[in-house]
């Protein structure tokens, strides 16, 4: 097989970056700010700024319900989104007075592996990934096109199995 491309590298190198380290450190670093133990009253305290965003679409309704689960849940950082982190660390919704440059916001562990793969060779195995990932998307597209044939079916009132088998009898 060929060997990758440089645009193909560049790819493949930002594809772990954003999927691999990045939100690992983002929720490192989330963590360490809003301690996990009092995110639940950190985000009550500020509930209304919280619902500002969301009335003007910055938070969005699946990143809502990650803020506010139903009682007796509590608000897991675990289950945000890298976006929804980050948002919280930036603005001044919540105070955050220890955001620091991203090479540093996983400490220096992360930053070691974030410089690993900038220089990292890029192997057979990679080229797969990559692969694996362009199959995915075609199975992706396939599967919103089978939904969308089963959303039509399922707008027929009669089942296929049913139809034309009985006959309507005018009883007047």
């Amino acid at each position: 097989m060929n060997s990758l491309s440089p645009e193909e590298e560049n790819f493949v190198r930002l594809n772990l970056l954003l999927t691999g380290i990045s939100p690992r450190a983002v929720r490192t670093m989330f963590d360490y700010e809003f301690a996990p133990i009092c995110l639940d009253a950190t985000l009550k305290k500020e509930f209304n700024k919280l619902k500002d965003l969301q009335k003007k679409r910055v938070i969005n309704q699946s990143q809502w319900n990650l803020l506010t689960p139903r009682f007796p849940d509590c608000p897991d950082s675990n289950n945000f989104d890298v976006t929804l982190m980050i948002l919280l660390q930036t603005s001044d919704v919540i105070d955050s007075s220890s955001w620091r440059a991203i090479s540093r916001l996983g400490g220096h562990h992360m930053k070691l592996e974030c410089d690993k793969l900038r220089t990292k060779t890029l192997d057979q195995s990679n080229r797969e990934i990559m692969l694996d990932i362009k199959q995915s998307n075609n199975e992706i597209r396939e599967l919103k096109q089978s939904v969308e044939i089963l959303k039509k079916s399922s707008e027929d009132t009669v089942p296929w199995n049913v139809r034309g088998e009985y006959t309507l009898i005018d009883v007047g």
